[in-house]
């Protein structure tokens, strides 16, 4: 069911008076369906809305009068919806519970459209759980079965997917290939919201790749470009990678001042403001605010201690790179090294190996940071991240030379 936002209020009006329907000229199961209908669009607003708790309890409602009337179809659109509520409120083994009942009815149903959408959104709850082959085969699944319906829309957000979980574990070449073949029919067909999203996970992958003038690019035009309340997750999300890479390009102070709208924008997601926050503390760091930078970064990482792999190795580098600054070197390294060990994509470990590697030379330890960034080189290599790889490999043979040491990977070969 879809609800448009500018009709948001007038639609909500229109199935509250569906769902308390009480007319007399129905039958029971036709009145039944009047009411479970009425209960389902509340719910896709309150969802809309945000309003978890709301829109569970008003799609359970629906949900048992569509059983009471053994609609298979409102059955199997409503257990879609739940599994929906369950992802965007952080429960995702609840979320696969939901659609795999809902792709068994639609099956049983035979609505393809449906099926190929249930199969797109197992695979990102697999994808959400790390389950990246089983991710993989659902969406690939739903991708042909979404192109022998000519079902373009459907097939730029099967494509979206693959990107994602190519980008997580994958290579980056192939994120890419994905999300340009998304993008590719998101403008042909018009589809403006969707062209945006492709854009801001396009800007991503520059940004894993370390092309950061080409991400910043992008992520400014999103950001200068989107209006209206449609918009609001991705201008969040654009405001959110702007900030990283305004980081790494040394602009400490407007980092800063994007990781700050991300988190206003910010929808409850506790994983994505320990990533925001650790990147605020690392751009305070770099201003030159180490008690307010270490302070930060503490709590950042109590944030993080019940939450995923990622969360935490972001909280581990920014508390570790304050703690070197401020002197407390062997604990700081500890946590940097901790960060490495969880990062959960070869992307993310070698970066954290670079900061690592930075912090081992500002403690006079230059064998060892030239051991960190050969490893590094290696893993951007795996990923196809090559500017990374050149980049870092460059920096090796720069230290290599300074120490009159011989690295022990041929890293000259990443040079190419």
């Amino acid at each position: 069911m879809f609800v448009n936002g500018g009709e948001l209020d007038r639609a909500e009006r229109e199935f509250e008076r569906l769902a308390n329907f009480d007319g007399d000229e129905l039958d029971g199961q036709t009145l039944t369906q009047v009411r479970a209908d009425g209960f389902a669009g509340v719910s896709e607003v309150a969802r809309y809305r945000n309003e978890f708790e709301r829109a569970r309890e008003n799609a359970e409602a629906a949900l048992a009068r569509f059983e009471r009337i053994d609609d298979d179809v409102g059955r199997s659109d409503v257990l879609n919806a739940l599994g929906a509520i369950e992802v965007q409120t952080g429960t995702p083994e609840s979320a696969k519970e939901y659609y795999e009942q809902a792709l068994e009815l639609r099956r049983a149903v035979g609505d393809r459209t449906k099926i190929a959408s249930t199969l797109a959104n197992l695979g990102q709850v697999e994808r959400s759980l790390g389950e990246y082959d089983v991710a993989r085969e659902y969406a690939h699944t739903s991708l042909r079965i979404r192109r022998e319906l000519q079902y373009r829309w459907g097939e730029a957000l099967s494509l979206d997917l693959l990107s994602h979980i190519e980008l997580e574990d994958g290579v980056l070449e192939d994120a890419e290939r994905y999300i340009r073949l998304s993008l590719d029919i998101r403008l042909d067909i018009g589809d403006e919201l969707g062209s945006a999203l492709s854009s801001n996970n396009l800007a991503r992958i520059e940004h894993e790749r370390g092309a950061l003038e080409a991400a910043r690019e992008r992520y400014e035009e999103l950001v200068d470009s989107l209006e209206g309340g449609q918009f609001t997750r991705i201008r969040q999300g654009a405001h959110h990678g702007l900030s990283a890479v305004l980081l790494e390009l040394s602009e400490p102070e407007s980092a800063v001042e994007h990781a700050d709208v991300a988190i206003d924008l910010l929808e409850e997601n506790e994983s994505k403001l320990v990533d925001l926050q650790a990147t605020r503390a690392r751009a305070l760091l770099d201003c030159g605010s180490l008690s307010d930078a270490l302070e930060l970064a503490e709590e950042v990482l109590d944030d993080a201690a019940s939450l995923g792999r990622e969360p935490n190795a972001h909280g581990h580098v920014a508390y570790g790179l304050a703690l070197v600054e401020d002197g407390a070197v062997a604990d700081g390294l500890d946590h940097l090294e901790t960060a490495v060990e969880l990062a959960p994509s070869s992307a993310l470990e070698g970066r954290y190996l670079c900061e690592l590697a930075d912090a081992l030379e500002s403690v006079d330890r230059p064998a060892d940071a030239l051991d960190k960034l050969e490893r590094a080189v290696e893993q951007f290599s795996a990923v196809d991240a090559g500017v990374r790889a050149r980049k870092t490999a460059l920096q090796a043979l720069e230290l290599a030379e300074e120490i009159d040491d011989e690295p022990s990977v041929d890293v000259e070969a990443y040079l190419d």
